[in-house]
């Protein structure tokens, strides 16, 4: 991000088009944990408040969107991927984990759980696709290590109060 002017602000965001999980990403480990479908139950969390705020209702996420998380000991959500939107055969994710989780695979489990479901579980094909900052270079290597293949650069503008 960069401040241009008064308040106008530039973020250079990096797109990317999936073409197929690599073998790799699909080898499981016995010691982490397993990847949980996102249910309404699960949304009062505060890493899923971005369900509600982009598919406004529960009933809107459960018919037509995508989710996978990882709970904490404490019934937390620690690691979460879920669709923002979902159009015919297209569904833009959002991947994060808790800092004190970061590291740790959580980021994988989730993400290739919601392209497994995604790509072979569901009835109509639905292709997952993939964007972050051009800066988030975390978010990149997990992109490219899920099977995503950069397509394109742009830059968004807006203004800020």
């Amino acid at each position: 991000k960069s401040v241009l002017s008064e308040g106008l602000t530039e973020e250079s965001r990096v797109c990317f088009r999936f073409i197929a999980l690599p073998v790799s990403a699909l080898a499981a480990q016995e010691d982490l944990p397993v990847a949980t479908r996102v249910a309404a139950e699960l949304l009062q969390h505060e890493m899923l408040d971005g369900v509600l705020r982009n598919w406004q209702t529960v009933e809107a996420f459960e018919t037509r969107g995508l989710g996978y998380c990882i709970l904490g000991p404490r019934g937390d959500v620690v690691s979460a991927c879920y669709s923002v939107t979902s159009g015919e055969d297209i569904a833009p994710i959002q991947v994060m984990t808790a800092s004190e989780h970061q590291r740790k695979g959580y980021a994988t489990i989730v993400a290739r759980a919601l392209i497994e479901e995604a790509k072979e579980a569901t009835q109509r094909e639905i292709t997952p696709s993939w964007e972050c900052d051009t800066h988030n270079e975390a978010s990149i290597a997990l992109a490219e290590k899920l099977g995503f293949e950069r397509q394109s650069e742009y830059s968004r503008f807006w203004y800020a109060p």
